[in-house]
């Protein structure tokens, strides 16, 4: 019996590639990317969910301590849109560091450890609200929306994108919502010629060090609402634990911390040595047993922290390629904040709830506390 035709009619089948055309596709990833789906499904927008996997509270959840700071020392004073699209003004949190068993702030007389890459914007200001937390439903909407599928390449075309997964499949698409960072975009894309070597080269000002999140409760009494710079060391330059705790009630807090890796000392053995250690220093300065600890959570980003700032590549590079549009932490949505810091991304980067109305007149931030150099 010959078989040949129904071997030809299967080698068809599988070349045969599924291509779909959609206006929106969105890569699910983290908290910007379900802000992004939230717009999207408010405005009964056609769209895509991309992913490798579904979606949970942890990858939704905004890890570390807030971003929102302003990269001055002589901080500006902000009015920000409140929910009732009136201006209020906006309440700035200094920064401090422990240091000869004392709380310091930065900008004074004492001097902090080093501040390695990564750190130094989190020795600004922070602005004193919060970002809307993801919902329960939106998270059950996007998963039942998600497509769960590894992309293996992108091609760059006039007026689409057109993203291929391992099964075969070709999305082209209008407009992608890209969260994973323009390095990887960068490695996937299969046309690459279509980049200037300047381009490709400042590419890499995008790669750094590899955050680390350290989340934990700890049931203690004593609360602080400053941002916090524990060092990883007293006598070498280790870089420091920067954290924020927020109030559960009057025994309990949750602390959330972010330590930056050189990503070639990414290995589990470090890892574990770093998180001991900063359980150690939390026991003695809030004076609490180890057994105070619980709810322990880490997380290794993919997507490392950019070495420096350089808006423009980001803008270039969106504007050569219409149809992407860089979300999180480091592509900016407004100027105004942090343009000075070259160590982190920019302040109010990605989908941000918080809309920036003006800057009201330049005035020092906590002078008095600067002057004294201390928190006891």
């Amino acid at each position: 019996m010959d078989f040949s035709g129904l071997r030809r009619k299967n080698e068809t089948e599988h070349k045969t590639q599924k291509i779909i055309k959609t206006k929106n596709l969105v890569i699910a990833f983290d908290y910007y990317s379900a802000k992004k789906c939230e717009a999207l499904f408010a405005a009964n927008e056609e769209f895509v969910i991309l992913g490798e996997r579904a979606i949970d509270a942890h990858d939704v959840r905004l890890k570390g301590p807030s971003t929102l700071r302003v990269a001055n020392n002589e901080a500006s004073t902000l009015r920000v849109a409140n929910a009732e699209a009136s201006t209020e003004e906006a309440e700035l949190i200094p920064s401090i560091f422990y240091k000869d068993q004392k709380w310091r702030v930065f900008g004074g007389r004492s001097k902090s450890m080093e501040l390695k890459p990564g750190e130094e914007y989190f020795s600004y200001p922070r602005l004193k609200t919060q970002l809307d937390e993801i919902e329960s439903t939106l998270i059950d909407q996007m998963n039942e929306k998600l497509e769960v599928k590894k992309i293996i390449s992108i091609e760059a075309r006039d007026a689409e994108m057109v993203i291929t997964t391992g099964d075969e499949t070709t999305y082209e698409v209008e407009n992608l919502f890209w969260p994973m960072g323009l390095v990887s975009f960068v490695e996937l894309l299969k046309n690459k010629h279509i980049l200037t070597e300047e381009m490709l080269t400042l590419v890499g000002e995008f790669e750094g060090p590899t955050p680390l999140y350290i989340d934990f409760e700890v049931m203690t009494s004593t609360h602080k609402e400053k941002t916090l710079f524990f060092p990883v060391s007293m006598t070498h330059e280790q870089g420091h634990f920067i954290g924020e705790m927020k109030k559960i009630n009057e025994k309990k807090s949750h602390f959330s911390f972010v330590h930056f890796l050189d990503p070639n000392e990414v290995n589990e053995e470090h890892i574990c040595r770093l998180i001991k250690n900063l359980k150690r220093q939390i026991e003695k300065i809030f004076e609490v047993k180890k057994s105070a600890i619980s709810e322990e959570v880490i997380a290794l980003s993919p997507v490392g922290m950019a070495s420096s700032i350089n808006d423009e590549v980001a803008s270039k590079l969106c504007q050569q390629l219409t149809s992407l549009h860089l979300i999180g932490e480091q592509y900016v949505e407004s100027s105004i904040f942090a343009d000075s810091c070259m160590s982190w991304q920019s302040g109010f980067r990605g989908c941000k709830s918080v809309d920036i109305a003006e800057l009201s007149a330049r005035k020092s931030v906590d002078k008095n506390d600067r002057e004294s150099n201390t928190y006891n």
